[in-house]
Order: structure tokens, then sequence, then C-alpha cells
């Protein structure tokens, strides 16, 4: 699917990323990132422990172009901007081509109102995964956010 396809040029595409100020996460490191529509997909690789054990472990971002990308901006709500039926197909493409090349992805957030929105999202439209339920996956976590890991079916 082309950037024209869903509604957004490729010079504003391109522009989004000259001007836009990316937040890493500490321990992250950024491995894809997909334009769709006006969203921007994103696949991190992070570091973390599981029971105590050391793990790397790959983290699926979603945003609005042009919206930053930090804990604080999770929780900005924007009234007209769904995910409509051709973005949400193409992002379960993406992501089902990110599971095949990496295994488990885990999603999340830290607002837990869109963990459970993703994780609804992904029950009725992820046929392809197995789904775990949200919960704090990492030792790091605290509560918060939670998680939920999606593998290949």
């Amino acid at each position: 699917m082309l950037l024209r396809d869903l509604g957004i040029s490729e010079t504003a595409a391109l522009t989004h990323y000259l001007v836009t100020e990316d937040y890493y996460p500490e321990g992250y490191i950024l491995i894809e990132r997909r334009v769709i529509g006006k969203y921007e997909l994103g696949l991190w690789q992070g570091k973390a422990h599981i029971k105590g054990e050391p793990v790397t472990f790959y983290e699926v971002s979603l945003r609005l172009l042009g919206l930053d990308f930090d804990p604080k901006s999770q929780f900005k709500k924007f009234r007209g901007n769904p995910l409509d039926a051709k973005i949400l197909e193409y992002a379960m493409t993406i992501i089902a081509d990110w599971v095949e090349k990496y295994g488990e992805i885990y999603i999340g957030s830290y607002n837990l109102d869109k963990v459970k929105k993703y994780h609804a999202i992904f029950k009725r439209y992820g046929d392809e995964f197995l789904i775990t339920d949200p919960y704090p996956a990492f030792d790091e976590c605290e509560g918060v956010p939670e998680y939920f890991k999606i593998t290949a079916r």
C-alpha cells in the first residue's frame, strides 16, 4: 500500500521526519518505523528483566504524525483520529511481518486505557496471532506500564 493510497504525501511524511524531535526511551533502539496514513508505527528493541533474567525484547509503538512520543504524551486524547480499516489492516500486516522476523512482540502503554483498547483490537482483528492478556511483563514495570505479548499461531 502506498502513502498516497492512505491520503498522505511522501513529502509530508519526509518533512515529518525532518522536523520532529524524536524521543528515545532509555535503553531502547528504534529498529524500524513505517508511516501509515497519518500514523507512525515503530518497532523498538529494548532490554529488561523477566523474573530476574535479562532479556532483549521487541515492542511496537503507534503515534499520530507530528506528535511527541513520550510517556506524558500517551495520555493525551484526540478526537476525530480513529484508525480506519485500511490503516488497521496495513498495520496488522506490518506487525505480522515483524512477528515472523523477531518472534514475540510486546504491545504496551503507560496509559492502561490504551492497552485495553489495543488488546481489544488485536483480539478482534489479529487472528494470525496468539495474544496474552495484559500484564506487567517486566520486573521494572511495577504494574505500569502493562503489556500484552503477541506471537505467531
